[in-house]
């Protein structure tokens, strides 16, 4: 965790080196990925937020593993770069 708030800082260290056009960019950016598109950051987060909850349930853990596979083998599915980059270093 520590190492990602460090690379996070470093990365809008950076943005603010290159001037406010390019901060308001990225941020526009980054809004558009979690917000809009055909599969939002914030559904799949979501989805594996809740899942994730219903593991805490003693009787429901297996069931809650079998959806969190689910969850991930339709992240892969669904963005055919990322399918065809794990591919390729097969």
């Amino acid at each position: 965790m520590p190492y990602m708030l460090i690379a996070i800082g470093l990365a809008l260290g950076y943005l603010d080196y290159l001037g406010s056009a390019n901060v308001k960019a990225a941020g526009a950016l980054v809004y558009e990925e979690f917000t809009q598109g055909n599969t939002p950051f914030l559904k799949w987060f979501g989805a594996l937020l809740l899942v994730g909850l219903i593991g805490y349930i003693p009787e429901m853990q297996n069931v809650s593993l079998g959806f969190l596979v689910l969850i991930v083998l339709a992240i892969l599915l669904s963005h055919n770069s990322a399918l065809n980059s794990i591919m390729k270093d097969l």
